[in-house]
């Protein structure tokens, strides 16, 4: 996370800024945590031996997608519902139906349990219906401001596209509380009015840290998938 007088505005140029501070730190932590969801537990996955010739099993143990699913089905086992003693919610609850708001909240919860916090985006479609959408945590930089409230006031979204000639694009997308500007190769092709009252980002907090919910235990599973493919190891090099 990063922080900025509440008054500074952004360009491309401070985009890039952070953009290579994000890569060079935070992102790394996330691609870790990626790689255990996803069962490319690194430590294991890493490892060599000076003698080629001794086994090398590597075993992987997907505890992390475990406490992941697990932990997001318990929460959001059972739909979140809207009620009203005082008001009729039914506009209300027609546009979460139509932005597909309980997909989203796993989305959400599962993003909260891998990476520690969560980042959705709040758009109009073509048809001007208000819809949702998750982005992937590794592509996607927080920026608030330095006072007591720490409110978010800006988003960078960087990616690139790759075409089958080996043609890289870089795209930047810069989200205020008055714009949505989005650059590539770093010239700036499209600025549009930001329609809501504040950022269109909400970012949901797993916890007061921002930390996942297998975060801690990756020592752990290192240790487990060492134990397990050592153990493989010893019985081939006896075979």
């Amino acid at each position: 996370m990063y922080y900025i007088d509440e008054d500074k505005s952004i360009n491309y140029s401070d985009a890039d800024y952070y953009i290579k501070a994000f890569c060079s730190s935070e992102l790394n932590r996330l691609k870790k945590l990626d790689d255990y969801y996803k069962n490319k537990n690194q430590k294991i996955r890493m490892r060599t031996f000076d003698d080629a010739s001794k086994p090398n099993n590597k075993l992987y143990h997907s505890f992390a997608d475990y406490i992941v699913t697990t932990n997001t089905a318990v929460f959001l086992g059972s739909p979140v519902t809207y009620s009203s003693d005082t008001e009729d919610i039914t506009e209300y609850l027609n546009i979460l139906n139509t932005a597909d708001e309980e997909g989203e909240n796993i989305k959400i919860a599962t993003a909260c349990a891998e990476y520690g916090y969560g980042i959705q985006l709040l758009y109009l479609d073509k048809e001007g219906v208000l819809k949702f959408h998750t982005f992937d945590n590794k592509e996607v930089i927080l920026i608030y401001s330095n006072s007591i409230e720490k409110n978010l006031i800006y988003a960078v979204r960087f990616w690139t596209v790759t075409t089958v000639d080996n043609i890289q694009t870089n795209y930047v997308e810069i989200y205020s509380k008055e714009s949505i500007r989005k650059y590539r190769n770093g010239s700036l092709i499209e600025e549009t009015a930001n329609i809501f009252t504040d950022i269109p980002i909400v970012v949901y907090e797993n916890n007061d840290i921002k930390r996942g919910d297998f975060e801690n235990i990756v020592s752990l599973i290192d240790a487990y998938d060492y134990i397990e493919s050592d153990t493989i190891n010893e019985q081939d090099y006896f075979n």
